[in-house]
């Protein structure tokens, strides 16, 4: 019998949750194990053996070191016929490339999977030298997946690449929201129903995700609305970031009106969509985020910014409303809206509830990964 091909998925893994991790772990679960055997080469596995919450310098490159060490390593031992490799920008591209560098080295086919919402930035302000190694890694590359279709012509221009070489993965919902209704009405049912509106917002607390944004808002909203109370989940990113929001709420005087969750996995994740009337996501940069998905999933409006994908997933006045970043006004005012508009909310919800069932689910994702596996084998 002909033996199984091997994936290497290289990338973080949770834990700590995050973005490209999360979507790494739904591409190890969803890889086809009949016909392929997929290893994991966990590239944040420091942060939680050794409890580090952030590596820069000199530690920094002994792990970048130590991880290309075992790579190698690896590689002679497991012989992969394809490497999978996330890929962000800025310092995470440059981590990334040295293992789809060292996978062609090997002559091994190289998938490139484009996560990094700055990366069109990240690539225009980079020096002309930088600018062809990044050319020369997506060169090496013998597949690149993008998460929508502006992506893909971000890439196909900018670089630029042929486009019958990128190819649109979206992401989807994670597979723990496969235990919600799918019915709008039972969703409903679920959801607590009380005086008291619940706005929902789960991501890393950082300012790039317009965090302090968040607080800014609730005052905002407090001038027109007072039954509301926001829950933002997420862990802390940047050192203080989290006492900032505790000080610019008693300043702002929305103390009362926030509530930080921490970080939030498997059930009590579930708990918060579900308990939660509406979600805000008030990003200055992001791809195609899948906590957008899971509020949809969810049965839940949502009110974000038109940055890197976003306006592929929410319709603006359709099925949600879309906010210039840091207009903290018109976030006010749409969320204020849903608020008091109970079949708004509900008329959004339900069109969000069928989009995401027919477009982003865990199943349809599956189909679509080990086909590019199938491909890549085959060519």
């Amino acid at each position: 019998m002909k033996p199984q091909p091997i994936v290497f998925l290289v990338g973080p893994f949770p834990p700590p949750q995050g973005g490209v991790a999360t979507i790494n772990e739904q591409i190890y679960k969803a890889c086809d194990q009949k016909h392929y055997r997929i290893r994991r080469h966990n590239t944040s596995e420091h942060k939680y053996k050794y409890q580090i919450r952030s590596v820069t310098g000199a530690l920094n490159l002994f792990f970048q070191i130590v991880q290309l060490v075992k790579f190698f390593i690896r590689i002679f031992r497991d012989r992969p016929a394809i490497i999978h490799v996330a890929v962000s920008s800025y310092l995470g591209f440059y981590k990334s490339a040295l293992f789809i560098l060292t996978g062609a080295l090997f002559k091994k086919k190289i998938i490139l999977h484009l996560h990094g919402g700055a990366f069109a930035r990240f690539y225009s302000e980079s020096h002309p030298l930088i600018q062809k190694y990044i050319r020369l890694v997506f060169k090496k590359s013998s597949q690149i997946i993008t998460l929508a279709d502006s992506w893909k012509k971000i890439v196909t221009q900018m670089l630029p690449i042929p486009p019958a070489k990128v190819i649109i993965l979206h992401n989807c919902y994670g597979q723990e929201f496969e235990q919600l209704p799918a019915v709008m009405e039972q969703l409903e049912a679920r959801r607590e129903a009380d005086s008291v509106i619940k706005i929902l917002y789960v991501g890393a607390l950082n300012q790039k995700k317009g965090v302090l944004d968040l607080v800014a808002i609730c005052a905002e909203i407090k001038k027109e609305f007072g039954q509301f109370i926001l829950y933002i989940a997420g862990g802390e990113k940047e050192a203080g970031l989290i006492d900032k929001i505790h000080r610019t709420a008693r300043e702002l005087k929305v103390a009362d009106k926030i509530h930080l969750s921490g970080e939030i996995s498997g059930q009590k994740k579930l708990d918060h969509f579900l308990k939660c009337h509406v979600f805000i996501l008030p990003s200055y940069v992001e791809n195609f985020p899948v906590a957008i998905l899971e509020a949809m999933r969810a049965g839940m409006p949502v009110v974000a910014t038109p940055v890197g994908a976003i306006p592929e997933m929410i319709r603006d006045e359709e099925n949600g409303f879309l906010v210039q970043a840091g207009d903290i006004k018109q976030f006010a005012t749409k969320i204020t809206k849903l608020c008091r508009d109970k079949s708004l909310r509900q008329s959004i919800s339900r069109k969000n509830l069928n989009t995401v069932l027919k477009s982003y689910s865990p199943e349809q994702f599956k189909i679509q990964l080990n086909e590019i596996y199938r491909q890549a084998i085959d060519a």
